[in-house]
């Protein structure tokens, strides 16, 4: 069985200094808001094994910080360029290249991707994951690569502003 859980990054600022969208930095809500979401990852006893993120500051800023409340060192983070994406089915194709070893698994990134996949794995609809949406998605899958709809459901949808939004029918 597979656990991957999708967090959307934090509150960003939009400040006109920074050059790109890349190097957007969190604003101080998102600064607040990722230790929730980890502490309330940490009261369900819902810790992944590994964390990958995108390379974004944003994306980066918001792992770390959700990693510093699971226990999970920050240098034990892994920035990947390719999960700097917007696309729903790069980021599976992301999902489906991970490491077989590592069953638990934790990627933090972007919309509009993230609400397209809670389409596409929840049993009611999702309008928008908002920043620090977490999705836990669980699968019946033995490999990464066979990770799909058709054997993953969504387990909980959480994020700051509500408590446990949406259940799966387990």
């Amino acid at each position: 069985m597979l656990e991957l859980f999708l967090l959307r990054h934090a509150k960003s600022s939009w400040q006109s200094d920074v050059p790109t969208d890349h190097e957007r930095p969190l604003n101080n809500r998102g600064r607040r808001d990722a230790p929730l979401m980890g502490q309330r990852m940490l009261d369900r006893d819902d810790i992944p094994a590994v964390i990958y993120c995108s390379s974004s500051v944003r994306a980066t800023t918001t792992a770390v910080l959700v990693a510093n409340e699971i226990g999970i060192a920050a240098e034990d983070v892994r920035r990947t360029p390719e999960g700097y994406t917007f696309d729903a089915e790069e980021v599976l194709l992301l999902i489906r290249q991970f490491n077989d070893a590592k069953t638990s698994i934790m990627l933090v990134g972007h919309n509009p991707a993230f609400t397209v996949l809670a389409n596409q794995f929840s049993p009611t609809a999702v309008a928008n994951v908002p920043t620090c949406g977490l999705l836990k998605l669980v699968s019946k899958a033995e490999r990464w690569t066979d990770f799909k709809p058709e054997n993953t459901e969504l387990l909980y949808f959480d994020y700051p502003k509500n408590d446990l939004v949406i259940k799966g029918s387990h």
